[in-house]
């Protein structure tokens, strides 16, 4: 194959043709092609441009099947922390790249093949067996890139402690507010980072390869995290500072600074979807789920998952809560993981005009545009925990705090929650759904006379209407008792703002758990006359269930 015509000192690829009189045989033949493979990458990055190697490399990937034209391991990290890079100067000239996306796509490239894999025809056997080795070498490649997440428990980043304790920046870089200062200091003050310092015991740069060039190592020139592996091993951290920095974007009123934090929101973000994904990869393809990498950091400082007691699981799963609920009222204090964390490239030029949406609805400072990641964090973990030797009582626990945590949401964050939620959901098995099992759990928080659950609700179908229509009669009961209570003091108002936020909660999970299960029950007539019965006052207009039902069906047919 003749590389494209951009890349003209690029070397031409032998195409093996492997007879597979053994696995051994397969194994050394996908050896050697990537050994010449990875020969052509580097020349294409020392003699042309990383933004060109990304282009190859994305636009090569399936041009050889069966095998599989995925890079070296030096060449993985390099993309994976490209992943945080902000815009760049390219080479020798001048030009600004923003090389994040780029990177994004590729690792997504990557993810695709490994969630699809492709079946050759049967005559095909040599073709397949191939392909599997390149599938299992690319799996292997893609754990080892992921590996540096994996806690240390002998010892956690001493080295790299005692470097930050000499580094005149640190105790300014551990300020988590982002000001005028902050933002615009020089590139010679960027400089003093002492970046040397950071790769003191390391023989090649991350960016250095077969060439003695380092065209990114100006502090200048990044916006995220520098040298992924130099950071903290503790991916919760990341959870947190990512979901603190969008929670800030709720109380930020100047643009500048509120565009500041939201592109380190957006790296963070992409970021922690980019980890998530693998982890759901990895719960696929490994046997053992409790030697993943998400078990691994969810049962950190704990024993061996096997040996763990259900209350370290408990325990685990709580603080997991806490950190994907962090907002702006959390007590802990959320560090930076590295120096340059809220670091913005001089050259970096703000929008003109940006989005200001968040900022102007203050809710209970979540960040709407956080909750798809949330939400998508627990519905990893719940797959998670169907994997591991965790009791139902500890589920069950698990559900009721992530039910309380959902309760302080205001009604909107509430309802982009649940319905972004519904677009996750299985709805082949609505039972196991993790949220609606917590759907119930929450009506149950709003009303303790709430008997069932996910498990059962469908067992007498017209007892979950009977038991809607009695926490919906409360309501308007308590609706006509303020009314009559109107103008009383402000502590009554209160009580009624209260009050009126409950009953649009209960709203939107009937709405939802209606929405979830309309399709796959045959409602008889009675049940049908128990949904029109179901009738409450909401933002002045009389809502009816059996009309919202009717209007879900016709919308899915």
């Amino acid at each position: 194959m003749t590389s494209p015509s951009v890349f003209p000192s690029s070397p031409i690829i032998e195409s093996y043709s492997a007879t597979p009189e053994s696995g051994s045989f397969i194994q050394s033949d996908c050896f050697k092609y990537h050994l010449q493979l990875d020969t052509v990458h580097a020349k294409i990055y020392r003699y042309n441009s990383f933004s060109d190697l990304l282009q190859f490399l994305k636009t090569t990937l399936h041009i050889h099947y069966p095998y599989i034209d995925y890079p070296s391991d030096e060449i993985l990290y390099m993309i994976l922390t490209g992943t945080q890079l902000n815009h760049v100067e390219d080479g020798s000239s001048t030009t600004l790249v923003n090389l994040s996306g780029p990177c994004l796509e590729y690792i997504s490239h990557l993810f695709n093949i490994l969630e699809t894999p492709e079946q050759f025809n049967d005559n095909n056997i040599e073709q397949q067996s191939i392909y599997e080795e390149e599938i299992s070498r690319l799996y292997d490649k893609l754990c080892n890139l992921f590996s540096f997440l994996k806690p240390d428990l002998n010892a956690r980043r001493t080295k790299r402690r005692r470097i930050n304790a000499n580094n005149s920046f640190t105790n300014a870089a551990h300020s988590f507010n982002i000001n005028e200062s902050s933002v615009a200091y020089s590139m010679e003050e960027n400089m003093n980072l002492k970046d040397n310092d950071l790769r003191h015991d390391k023989t090649s740069s991350l960016f250095e390869i077969s060439t003695t060039s380092d065209k990114y190592n100006n502090a200048d020139s990044f916006f995220g995290v520098k040298y992924l592996h130099e950071t903290e091993k503790n991916i919760w951290k990341y959870v947190m500072f990512s979901f603190q920095t969008a929670s800030r974007l709720t109380e930020i009123d100047q643009a500048d600074t509120y565009e500041s934090y939201n592109q380190t929101w957006i790296r963070w973000r992409e970021f922690l979807y980019i980890i998530l994904r693998f982890m759901n990869i990895e719960l696929r393809r490994s046997p053992n789920a409790a030697h993943t990498l998400f078990t691994s950091n969810l049962l950190q400082n704990k024993p061996d998952p096997y040996d763990a007691s259900q209350e370290d699981y408990l325990d685990s799963l709580l603080s997991f809560v806490e950190y994907v609920f962090t907002d702006l009222k959390c007590a802990y204090e959320i560090m930076p993981i590295i120096e340059t964390d809220l670091t913005l490239s001089k050259k970096y030029i703000f929008s003109c005009n940006p989005s200001m949406i968040e900022y102007k609805y203050r809710g209970s400072g979540i960040c709407l545009d956080s909750l798809p990641l949330r939400s998508e964090f627990l519905s990893t973990c719940w797959k998670y925990l169907d994997r591991l030797p965790i009791e139902n009582t500890v589920k069950s626990k698990f559900c009721n705090k992530i039910a309380k945590q959902l309760l302080n949401f205001k009604p909107k964050e509430f309802m982009d929650f649940f319905f972004n939620a519904s677009l996750l959901m299985n709805m082949n098995k609505v039972r196991d759904d993790i949220f609606f099992i917590i759907s119930f759990e929450i009506l149950r928080l709003l009303n303790r006379a709430w008997t069932l659950t996910a498990d059962n609700f469908d067992e007498n179908y017209f007892l979950y209407l009977e038991q809607l229509k009695i926490l919906f009669d409360s309501f308007n009961k308590k609706n006509i008792s303020n009314q009559s209570n109107a103008g009383a003091d402000e502590s009554l108002i209160i009580l009624q703002e209260s009050f009126n936020d409950d009953l649009e909660k209960c709203f939107i999970i009937a709405r939802f758990q209606l929405k979830s299960t309309i399709n796959f029950l045959s409602l008889v007539e009675e049940e049908w006359k128990q949904l029109n019965d179901i009738k409450f006052d909401f933002d002045d207009k009389n809502v009816c269930m059996g009309d919202i039902a009717k209007r879900l069906l016709t919308s899915s047919s």
